[in-house]
């Protein structure tokens, strides 16, 4: 699985290196402000892509809600309702990108397990809620 090495600033004086999955890198600066994140080199390792539906549960459950939007999650405000099947495409897409080839298509999460859109109105936001996930260049 490809990784990206991710720098966060959280201070002047503290900093947090992390690597994540691509469509893990929008959500970060959803909840630390895009200035705060750089991307840094690809990883590789032998780790298999996650589940889709499985993952966005994760980055929902990792990152929290936004308190000044209501409470929506942050993972849900940068992939909205249907946030399994756009990081599905994600996956797929660094799958192909590695040199791969998507051996089964991942299906698309069920309608049950999405969740509707909830967008800051007016406000300055951190990420943009209806815009897709950032090109990450190596």
């Amino acid at each position: 699985m490809r990784r990206y090495r991710v720098m966060i600033s959280r201070s002047e004086r503290e900093s947090a290196v992390v690597e994540v999955g691509a469509w893990e890198v929008d959500v970060l600066r959803a909840v630390h402000g895009p200035s705060n994140v750089s991307v840094g080199e690809v990883v590789t390792d032998r780790q298999p892509y996650p589940d889709p539906v499985g993952e966005f549960d994760r980055l929902c459950r990792r990152y929290g809600s936004d308190r000044e939007n209501g409470g929506a999650p942050y993972a849900q405000q940068v992939y909205g309702g249907l946030g399994a099947d756009r990081i599905r495409q994600l996956i797929e897409d660094e799958i192909a990108s590695e040199g791969g080839k998507v051996k089964q298509r991942i299906a698309p999460a069920p309608p049950s397990e999405m969740i509707p859109v909830i967008r800051r109105g007016g406000k300055n936001v951190k990420a943009k809620a209806d815009s897709g996930p950032t090109e990450i260049a190596e």
